[in-house]
């Protein structure tokens, strides 16, 4: 059985889940500028990737902390090598989370993973307690 996300309304735009809008309160807690589903590409012949994030050159993908698909891998891997731009997969909420960081390869065509997370940024947990305890209206309004 396929678990719909419910879309939520915060700061302006429609996210398709309310963990999107999580992370979007989790940035704009920490001061950081984003845009949300900027652009859409084609990285590979029929494949098509929209990237949930740009933010400072980056694009960032959120995926639940259970996500076991290759695809956003795939496609962030083709979006990134093809941009020259890093990428981040994040899995789960901004309290409790992992992320993949892709970096483009300059030497050669392609890309390098590495694991990250936010944890080292400042106000790191009182913007992610902010982000976990936003409540949003049934229907998906603005966070309170």
């Amino acid at each position: 059985m396929k678990i719909k996300a419910i879309e939520t309304y915060y700061n302006g735009y429609n996210f398709r889940s309310r963990l999107e809008a999580r992370w979007a309160i989790f940035f704009d807690e920490i001061g950081l500028d984003y845009e949300y589903e900027r652009e859409g590409y084609e990285v590979a012949p029929g494949s098509w990737y929209l990237p949930d994030f740009f933010i400072d050159s980056c694009w960032i993908e959120i995926k639940h902390k259970d996500y076991e698909d290759s695809d956003a891998v795939d496609k962030m891997g083709q979006l990134v090598s093809g941009l020259q731009q890093p990428g981040v997969i994040v899995y789960g909420e901004p309290i409790d989370h992992y992320a993949v960081l892709f970096m483009p390869h300059f030497l050669k065509p392609g890309y390098v993973r590495h694991v990250a997370d936010f944890q080292n940024i400042n106000n790191y947990f009182d913007a992610a307690i902010k982000a976990r305890q936003a409540s949003f209206e049934h229907g998906g309004s603005h966070a309170r």
